[in-house]
């Protein structure tokens, strides 16, 4: 078992990302968590950088993005690098059952920066899927130049990411409107991922839930 969560959160929404694992001797024993180390020291601007961890427009905290699917798993994270926020990704490779390094890049396998820059304060909400293959889809909203909220989307497959694609459609929708837009991704196993989110109508004030489906 792998936990990560926030340790040292400050008041710019920031926070160092830590990790820490588990394992049972036994089905019936209790699982005994190693001493946690921080993980995101070596990424982004470095150490005395942390990860953004919290939407400053509504005060909601973005949980550290952990999805898994079996034995595989996808790590993300919202990093400054060159003074933007960046999305890290990392895949887990499972290559050694000590506890003591499974947070250490035997382990966890860095994938690179899943985003694009599309404006100057990068990812401000995240989601992440993985199938049983590995293969990973990764939705995340991010300011564009004018600083409205859009939707992007990426894949991993075989191996590297396809590259990053605006979901959202400003010719229907209105995102100066919008904000917390909160994208949700899935995976299957013959790798098509949908995404979700809500955004308004330009026509109307109710927000609509609208759907992507890659294929």
């Amino acid at each position: 078992a792998h936990l990560f969560y926030y340790h040292n959160y400050d008041s710019s929404s920031q926070a160092q990302l830590y990790c820490a694992a588990a394992a049972a001797t036994s089905d019936s024993s209790d699982l005994l968590f190693s001493s946690a180390s921080r993980f995101d020291t070596s990424y982004g601007d470095g150490s005395s950088y942390k990860v953004f961890m919290r939407e400053s427009s509504s005060s909601t905290v973005l949980p550290p993005i952990l999805r898994f699917r079996k034995n595989k798993a996808v790590l993300l994270f919202i990093k400054s690098y060159a003074g933007i926020n960046r999305l890290f990704a990392f895949r887990y490779k499972g290559t050694t059952t000590t506890v003591t390094s499974a947070c250490d890049t035997d382990n966890w396998e860095y994938l690179g920066l899943a985003d694009a820059v599309t404006g100057s304060s990068g990812p401000v909400w995240a989601d992440a899927a993985i199938n049983d293959q590995g293969n990973i889809a990764i939705a995340w909203a991010a300011n564009d130049s004018n600083g409205e909220e859009q939707v992007y989307g990426n894949v991993y497959l075989d191996g590297y990411f396809r590259g990053a694609t605006q979901l959202s459609n400003t010719t229907q929708f209105n995102p100066a409107a919008n904000g917390a837009t909160r994208p949700v991704v899935a995976i299957d196993a013959s790798n098509r991922a949908v995404v979700a989110y809500s955004m308004k109508l330009l026509s109307t004030t109710p927000r609509r839930v609208i759907v992507n489906v890659y294929k």
